[in-house]
């Protein structure tokens, strides 16, 4: 996923982002031991540590016990676990490691000890999910899958991500991708070509951060622009003359920083990037009136008048602006109704009434790296065009619920939809079909109108 910056000056960002909220989650990894399967005493000072740093949320990247046990004294060892857990000011989400998992019975204590998001691929619930927080989208996948050890859940992870809109993504697994120590050849890297699909999933869909354990040691490395964190041990048996620690992540706007701190409290190491690069393109000009619009770019604040900064400059906005919502139906008025807009992967389209242009917007953001895809309603809905760079109409499919997935001309014959959509310029509406029409392409910056006659289907918006 590319970090672009359309027509933006450095002071332009950094104004943009004054108005984020900063916030932290922290990562942790390895905490077995032999007090029930647990090192609760290094656990416990770690734990301690944790709450000083007032995180919003924990994630552990498994090998949470000894394991390698039956079904029901795992369970004990996981309620040994959850119990030093317990004292944390905030929420956890963790994913097993090949300690925790090693055949199906253990799947299960696992599913039914712990009550993590169920939008995982079947079977694996609660061992693989993904959730937002803020302007972040986390994803815990499992490295240790019986019969699929080493190896994460791919096609689970691409249609993840397609659906995901949030700036920041972060992933975690219990075994690194690229292992530094003691588990050279028995981590990701085991099966090469997978890994390298996985990795290159990661680049093309713009994540930050990879995090991981199994390897009990401190290590970071960069790989295409992704880090990859091995914070691998909060209990477990130190190896390759490491120490006890865990990582203090922050997320501010569009920088992410990270500290990695010792059972003692003391800085290890730490590092940063920020998730947005300079680029320019030509200027988008709003007009007089009536504009259907939408972002082609993921704003880092989203509030209206920090996306839209150059046009609020000199237009007032309230009351001028309105989003559409297919669950109502009807319409939104800012800021009464809404106050935050979607844009680049969760694009919508949005009505914007100017008494003051044209105006040339500076739209700071990350753009979408890959496949877009967008919940549809019955009726009419009101869209947002994810890229930067127009795509013909007829490049887009349709999906139902089945998963069975049309071109847009095979949707139109099956009455799925209506092939035209329509956007809005220079006074009036503007058709665009496959073939035909007052246009065929998709373009950046537009909304458009499309109606739906089938429930539960999904628009695929490719990468142009």
């Amino acid at each position: 996923m590319k970090r672009v910056v359309l027509l933006v000056s450095a002071l332009l960002l950094a104004c943009s982002l004054c108005h984020a909220e900063a916030w932290k989650f922290v990562s942790m990894a390895d905490s077995r031991g032999s007090d029930n399967g647990v090192n609760t005493s290094a656990l416990s000072q770690i734990v301690t540590l944790v709450n000083a740093e007032n995180p919003d949320l924990v994630i552990f990247q498994g090998d949470n016990v000894n394991g390698y046990t039956s079904a029901e004294n795992l369970r004990s060892q996981l309620q040994t676990w959850k119990a030093v857990m317990a004292d944390l000011n905030c929420p956890y989400y963790a994913c097993p490691g090949n300690h925790d998992v090693q055949d199906e019975s253990h799947e299960t204590v696992w599913q039914e000890e712990f009550d993590f998001p169920l939008n995982g691929p079947p079977g694996e619930e609660e061992c693989v999910f993904s959730f937002d927080h803020k302007n972040a989208h986390f994803i815990l996948l499992n490295s240790s899958q019986p019969g699929m050890s080493h190896r994460i859940q791919q096609s689970w992870l691409e249609d993840d991500l397609a659906a995901a809109g949030s700036y920041h993504t972060f992933v975690g697994a219990h075994e690194p991708a690229y292992p530094g120590c003691s588990h050279i050849g028995s981590s990701l890297d085991a099966y090469p070509t997978d890994r390298d699909i996985f990795w290159q999933t990661l680049v093309d869909w713009g994540v930050g951060a990879y995090f991981a354990g199994h390897e009990h040691f401190y290590h970071r490395s960069t790989h295409d622009g992704v880090v990859q964190s091995i914070n691998g041990t909060c209990g477990a048996p130190i190896v390759c003359g490491s120490f006890y620690h865990f990582m203090v992540v922050e997320v501010d706007g569009a920088q992410v920083s990270a500290r990695c701190i010792d059972v003692n409290g003391v800085q290890r190491d730490s590092w940063s990037y920020t998730d947005g690069e300079m680029t320019f393109s030509p200027p988008t000009r709003f007009e007089t009136g009536w504009n259907l619009m939408s972002l082609p770019l993921m704003p880092p604040e989203a509030a209206v008048e920090d996306a839209l900064n150059d046009v609020a400059a000199v237009n007032n906005l309230t009351n001028a602006m309105y989003a559409y919502s297919e669950s109502l139906p009807g319409y939104q008025i800012y800021p009464g109704q809404f106050t935050q807009m979607e844009g680049g992967a969760r694009a919508r389209g949005y009505w914007l009434y100017l008494t003051t242009a044209p105006v040339t917007e500076t739209l700071v953001g990350k753009a979408t790296g890959g496949r877009a895809e967008f919940p549809l309603a019955v009726g009419w809905n009101l869209i947002g065009y994810p890229h930067t760079t127009e795509i013909a109409w007829s490049s887009c499919k349709v999906r139902n619920s089945t998963g069975l997935e049309l071109s847009i001309a095979g949707a139109v014959w099956s009455d799925w939809i209506q092939e035209a959509i329509f956007t809005y310029s220079g006074g009036s509406y503007v058709t665009v079909m496959r073939t035909s029409g007052d246009d065929t392409y998709v373009r950046p910056w537009y909304g458009y109108w499309l109606l739906v006659f089938e429930p539960d289907l999904t628009l695929v918006i490719p990468k142009p």
